[in-house]
């Protein structure tokens, strides 16, 4: 299904990160880490790096010097299955090309993706169901490859999607902060990942597996389709909706096609059919993500764009509602994270040979459109907390990469391709560079 060969990500313990890579400006932040574009100094080929801070910090932030253990270990969890992953070729996750670990500090050295779903998807001027059927065949690819090595992702929601590869028009999935490898035996427990798109047997503490995936996915595919998320309490917080979904109080509801509200224009028969059958509350029901791949709203076909005389001015609305109803899951970002982040990198800079005195790249044009996002009002809880050695970290590093420059209009022709990139929590933390983006 497009994932086949082998280029896997090379761990080089014996080289150094400045040594190879010249870094350059920041795309997106998170609550430990940062993603930065870099370029090879062999090649000079742009690429993508996430960088995550395992230092110890107290609760303003301050950085104690020590390494934090926990954090320390979650981080290499997720080298090694990003790694693992990228072991195979897939075009339609990010790859992970070499990771290092040098005073404090991860290096996950990617590929480079113009920009993160939803954003792409605000900028559309118009989006048909056949598009979404694009979209939504790209995402299962990616979360099909995930699944193939034996990894479930526990964390798919639209910010772990990224737009690249050729003529940036390959979805890319991202972040792989949370995954975790499926036992050969039994099932995995514990919660994790984002509260509208957690499934419920993960919050019902029945065990689950790959199949929580799926219900992610499903959750996605409804909000882009009605313009809500498939449970949605009159408290607006995580931890009700979390009950909501537990109890299945309200019930799922499928509206009426004739009363969507979401970002495709024209019919939606297909998209409400998978939507349907991807949101089984009963896993046992629920396809697995190479059976979701053969249904016939996702099969493979040729796209027609739509003409830009059917632009409705609707779409553009409830894509920025879509857009509105993912940023208030995302973490806060500190500022105090980021500039020891930023200090330390300045002086790995200067020790290994660089002058930053005329460089402009810890004052970039992403940091500003980081904080008018942040501006925005929170109506629910960013992220709940997880019990387990990985559920204490606050750990939301994104695995992708935004590059601001260029049009973010919908390319859904059959001769556009794909490409994908690694953030922290947009891909650690959350926003375009870390957990929520990247």
């Amino acid at each position: 299904m497009g994932c086949c060969g082998s280029t896997a990500a090379t761990p080089a313990p014996q080289e150094h990160f400045f040594t190879q890579y010249k870094l350059g400006k920041k795309l997106g932040e998170g609550a430990f880490g940062q993603v930065r574009l870099v370029v090879d100094r062999s090649t000079q080929k742009e690429l993508a790096v996430k960088i995550v801070d395992v230092r110890e910090r107290d609760e303003h932030g301050a950085c104690s010097g020590a390494v934090s253990k926990s954090r320390d270990r979650v981080t290499r969890t997720e080298v090694d299955l990003w790694s693992k992953a990228s072991g195979t070729d897939c075009e339609y996750i990010v790859k992970l090309y070499k990771s290092f670990a040098e005073k404090s500090l991860y290096y996950m050295v990617c590929e480079k993706c113009q920009c993160s779903f939803m954003d792409r998807l605000v900028e559309a001027e118009s989006m048909s169901e056949a598009d979404l059927a694009k979209i939504f065949r790209h995402m299962l690819l990616g979360v099909f490859h995930t699944h193939e090595v034996g990894i479930v992702h526990r964390d798919i929601k639209p910010d772990n999607f990224l737009w690249g590869g050729p003529n940036n028009s390959v979805l890319k999935l991202c972040d792989y902060g949370l995954a975790v490898m499926m036992p050969k035996t039994g099932k995995l427990s514990g919660v994790f990942g984002t509260a509208p798109y957690m499934a419920p047997e993960m919050l019902r503490n029945e065990g689950y597996d790959f199949l929580a995936d799926v219900w992610s996915i499903g959750s996605v595919a409804y909000l882009l389709v009605f313009g809500s998320f498939p449970y949605s309490p009159s408290e607006a917080s995580a931890p009700a909706m979390k009950k909501a979904i537990i109890e299945d109080h309200p019930p799922l509801h499928f509206p009426a096609l004739s009363d969507a509200q979401g970002v495709v224009s024209g019919s939606l028969v297909g998209a409400l059919d998978f939507t349907k059958m991807l949101l089984k509350r009963s896993a046992k029901q629920r396809p697995t993500a190479a059976e979701a791949l053969r249904h016939e709203f996702v099969a493979e076909k040729v796209v027609k764009l739509p003409d830009a005389n059917e632009f409705d001015p609707l779409l553009r609305k409830n894509a920025h509602k879509a857009r509105s109803l993912t940023q208030q899951m995302r973490q806060k970002r500190d500022s105090t994270v980021q500039h020891g982040i930023d200090d330390l990198l300045k002086k790995l800079i200067i020790k290994n040979g660089g002058d930053i005195s005329s460089s402009n790249i810890f004052f970039s044009e992403g940091d500003e459109k980081l904080d008018q996002e942040e501006e925005e009002p929170r109506s629910m809880e960013p992220r709940m907390k997880r019990r387990s050695s990985r559920r204490d970290v606050k750990h939301s590093t994104h695995s992708g990469v935004i590059d601001q420059s260029g049009s973010l209009k919908f390319d859904m022709s059959p001769n556009s391709a794909v490409d994908s990139r690694a953030s922290g929590k947009s891909a650690p933390g959350d926003v375009p560079g870390l957990s929520n983006r990247c």
